[in-house]
C-alpha cells in the first residue's frame, strides 16, 4: 500500500474502498499517479491528501526477497532534485509490483512498521530537520500482478512520485521556511537598522604574496545603517594602518586633505564611508548578504529549497537573470550563512559570503553579534558587534542616490579611447593616461613596449587603440606587469586576449596561470573568456633588458620591498630615469610622515645596490619628481 505519514499523527484512512479523499490540496504529481493507476485498472484507483510537506525524499529501499528486486543504489532527494544514482530491478520483463491502497499515518508509526511475510516494500521518505509539517510516501505492501504493460506503468508511477512530488513540495515547504525565519529573526515588520561595532577589514586584491592573504586593518569604530524600504546602505569606518612593519597595498589613494593615503604605513585614523545602492546589481547583492536582507530578497525573487546540510535548510534565488544567492538556515530559523558569486573583474566569478552567529534579541529582532564577510575565500570584514538598534530613524533617513547600469563597475573601466590623454616624459616615452594606474609607452625602432596594464578591458582597448593611433606601423610587442596587485594587473587579461605577452616576475607565474587565466568569467565574460586564445607568460629573476641600439630599456627585481613580492622597476639609462609603481608617493603641501615609509627606503637601497645614475622618477600612479625628492623622503 502507498503510506503518507505526517509527524502530527492522523487517523484518516485513505484508499479505493473506503473512498474517504480530501481533494482540497491534492498536488499535481499525485493526480498523475492517480491517472495512470485509473487508466490501469479501476479496482487500482488511488488518491491521496497531503497538507504542508517537507521537501527532502529519498527512496530508502526497494526490494524483494523472491524477485530480487533492490537497488543497487539509493536515490537521495533533497531540497530540489539531486539525483545521483539508479535503481536497477532485475525483474522487470516478469513481474510487476502494484499498490494495495493508500493510507496517512502519522511520523510517530514510521519506524514500528515492518513488512508481513512476502511483501516487497518501498519507501520515499521526509527528512523534516524538526518540522512540524512531515510526511512520508511508502509503498510496503505489495502483491504480483503480471505483465509487462502493468510493470512500465508501476515503474512509471513509482517515478513519477519519487522525481515530481519532491519539486512541488520543495515550492510550498520554502515558504514556510522563508515565513518561519522571518518570524523567528523579526524580519518581517523590520524596515531599517543601526549597528556599531569594531573589528577588522582587509583590502581587496593589495596582498603581498600573489594570491596570498590580504593586508588587514584595524577598525577601531563601525557603524552600518541600512534602509530595506528604498534599498540603500551606508558603512562608516574608523580604520588603523597598525601592521608593522606593514606588508602589502591597501593604502588608498593620496589625499592632499588628510596627506594619507599612497603609501603604507597610513598616519592616523583613517575615516572610509561606503554607500550601496540596492537598486544596481552589485548593491543589491551586497544589501541581500545581509542575514535580514537574504529573507526579504529571498521572499521577493521566488526562492527554492537547495538542499540541507544537517539540520541546516538551504534556501536558494535566482536575480537578474544570472547572480545566484543561496542562505543557511538553521534549526532555530536563524540565517547563519548567505552566499553568491559577484564578478571579481581580473579575478573573474568570485564568491562573496557572509556568515553570522551569536545572535541576541534587540526588541524582538534576532540580529548577530559576530559577522564575518568574505571573498574569493578571503576575509574582508569581521565585525564584533556591540549594540543593534532595529527601526532606525537614522537608518530611515539614509536614502541615497538612484544609479543605472549593470552588475557593478569592474576596476578601471569605462570611458574609451577618447578617454586617453597621452604626455610625454622624455624622448621616445609617454605617459598613457586614462585615471591612476596609468600605462607608460616606450617606443623602440620596430616595436613598443607598455608598462602597466591598468584595469579592465575598456582602458586596455583603450591604450592599444592609442599606441596604434601614435605608431600605426609599430605593434605592441610586450606588456610589463610591475606587480599583482588588482589595480596593476587588471587589464593583462585584456593584452593576453590580443595576443601580447606579459612580462612579470617569476613569483607571480604560477598564481598568474592557475587563477587570473583559468578562473571562469561567466557573469560579466571579458574579451578573453569571449575569444580564448593561449595566454604567453614570460618571466623575469633578477633583471631583464631590451635594446635596439638606441632605445635601452632595464627591468630590474626589487628586492624585500614589502609592498609585494616580486616587485619589478624599469630604468632608462640614456635619460637617467627610473618608473616605479608604489614605492615612492609625493606629497604636496603636507608635512613628511613621521617617519620614512620602509616601500621607499627600500627603493633607494635597491637603486644604490644597482648602481643606477637616476635624476628623474616616473610614478605609474602619475607625476613624476626628482630623485633629490625621493632622498628626501627616505630621510636621506
Amino acid at each position: 500500500m502507498f503510506d503518507a505519514a505526517r509527524a502530527a499523527h492522523s487517523d484518516r484512512n485513505v484508499n479505493n474502498r473506503g473512498n474517504r479523499l480530501d481533494s482540497r490540496r491534492t498536488p499535481d504529481a499525485l493526480n498523475i499517479v492517480h491517472t495512470i493507476l485509473e487508466a490501469d485498472d479501476e479496482s487500482a484507483r488511488r488518491k491521496m491528501w497531503r497538507n504542508r510537506c517537507c521537501s527532502s525524499f529519498g527512496i530508502d529501499r526497494l526490494h524483494g526477497q523472491q524477485y530480487d528486486c533492490r537497488p543497487t543504489h539509493g536515490a537521495r532527494f533533497g531540497r530540489g532534485i539531486k539525483v545521483d544514482k539508479l535503481l536497477k530491478i532485475p525483474a522487470l520483463d516478469e513481474h510487476t509490483v502494484a499498490p494495495d491502497g493508500i493510507d496517512m499515518m502519522g511520523a510517530a508509526n514510521q519506524r514500528h512498521r515492518n513488512s508481513r511475510s512476502g511483501e516487497h516494500s518501498a519507501e520515499i521518505t521526509t527528512d523534516c530537520a524538526g518540522t512540524n509539517n512531515c510526511y512520508a510516501l511508502r509503498i510496503h505492501d505489495t502483491s504480483i500482478i503480471g505483465g509487462e504493460d502493468h510493470m512500465k506503468k508501476m515503474l512509471f508511477v513509482l517515478f513519477v512520485s519519487a522525481a515530481i512530488l519532491p519539486l512541488e513540495v520543495a515550492a510550498q515547504d520554502v515558504g514556510w521556511v522563508i515565513d518561519a525565519s522571518a518570524k523567528a529573526m523579526g524580519s518581517a515588520t523590520l524596515q531599517s537598522i543601526r549597528y556599531t561595532g569594531s573589528g577588522t577589514n582587509n583590502s581587496v586584491g593589495q596582498a603581498f604574496t600573489a594570491g596570498g592573504p590580504w593586508p588587514r586593518f584595524k577598525i577601531t569604530k563601525y557603524v552600518a545603517l541600512v534602509n530595506y524600504t528604498v534599498p540603500v546602505m551606508r558603512q562608516e569606518s574608523v580604520r588603523v594602518d597598525n601592521e608593522n612593519p606593514p606588508r602589502g597595498g591597501g593604502a588608498g589613494g593620496y589625499n592632499p586633505a588628510t596627506g594619507q593615503g599612497g603609501i603604507r604605513p597610513v598616519p592616523g585614523d583613517i575615516i572610509q564611508n561606503q554607500n550601496t545602492d540596492g537598486r544596481t546589481e552589485i548593491g543589491a547583492l551586497n544589501m541581500w548578504l545581509t542575514p535580514h536582507g537574504f529573507l526579504k530578497g529571498a521572499a521577493a525573487n521566488g526562492a527554492k529549497i537547495a538542499g540541507t546540510r544537517g539540520k541546516t535548510k538551504l534556501v536558494s534565488f535566482t536575480a537578474f537573470g544570472k547572480y545566484t544567492v543561496t542562505g543557511a538556515i538553521d534549526d532555530q530559523n536563524l540565517v547563519e550563512r548567505v552566499e553568491t558569486k559577484i564578478d571579481g573583474g581580473l579575478a573573474g566569478d568570485t564568491v562573496l559570503e557572509g556568515s553570522y552567529s551569536d545572535y541576541k534579541d534587540f526588541a524582538g529582532v534576532k540580529f548577530p553579534m559576530h559577522i564575518v564577510q568574505r571573498q574569493g575565500g578571503h576575509p574582508i570584514l569581521d565585525i564584533t558587534v556591540a549594540d543593534v538598534e532595529p527601526n532606525s530613524s537614522a537608518a530611515r533617513e539614509i536614502t541615497g542616490n538612484p544609479q543605472r547600469g549593470g552588475a557593478g563597475a569592474r576596476g578601471g573601466e569605462g570611458g574609451g579611447p577618447a578617454g586617453i590623454r597621452t604626455e610625454k616624459i622624455a624622448d621616445g616615452i609617454w605617459f598613457l593616461n586614462m585615471g591612476a594606474p596609468q600605462s607608460v609607452l616606450v617606443e623602440f625602432k620596430d616595436y613598443l613596449v607598455v608598462i602597466e596594464g591598468g584595469s579592465g578591458d575598456d582602458r586596455t582597448v583603450a591604450t592599444i587603440a592609442e599606441a596604434k593611433r601614435m605608431f600605426p606601423a609599430k605593434p605592441i610587442k610586450y606588456l610589463v606587469n610591475t606587480h599583482h596587485h588588482f589595480d596593476h594587473s587588471g587589464g593583462i587579461r585584456a593584452y593576453a586576449a590580443e595576443g601580447i605577452p606579459i612580462i612579470t616576475h617569476e613569483s607571480h607565474k604560477h598564481y598568474y596561470e592557475e587563477q587570473i587565466f583559468k578562473n571562469p568569467h561567466t557573469l560579466n565574460p571579458d574579451r578573453l573568456a569571449r575569444m580564448p586564445r593561449a595566454v604567453m607568460i614570460e618571466t623575469v629573476k633578477d633583471k631583464r633588458v631590451f635594446t635596439d641600439g638606441n632605445m635601452t630599456l632595464e627591468l630590474h627585481l626589487v628586492r624585500g620591498n614589502l609592498h609585494a613580492e616580486g616587485m619589478l622597476m624599469a630604468y632608462v639609462p640614456k635619460e637617467k630615469l627610473i618608473i616605479q609603481a608604489d614605492l615612492f608617493t609625493p606629497r604636496p603641501g603636507v608635512p613628511p610622515l613621521p617617519s620614512p615609509s620602509p616601500y621607499t627606503t627600500n627603493f633607494v637601497e635597491n637603486v644604490e645596490r644597482l648602481k643606477l645614475d637616476v635624476q628623474r622618477v616616473v610614478h605609474v600612479h602619475g607625476g613624476t619628481d626628482s630623485w633629490t625628492e625621493v632622498l628626501k623622503a627616505a630621510g636621506r
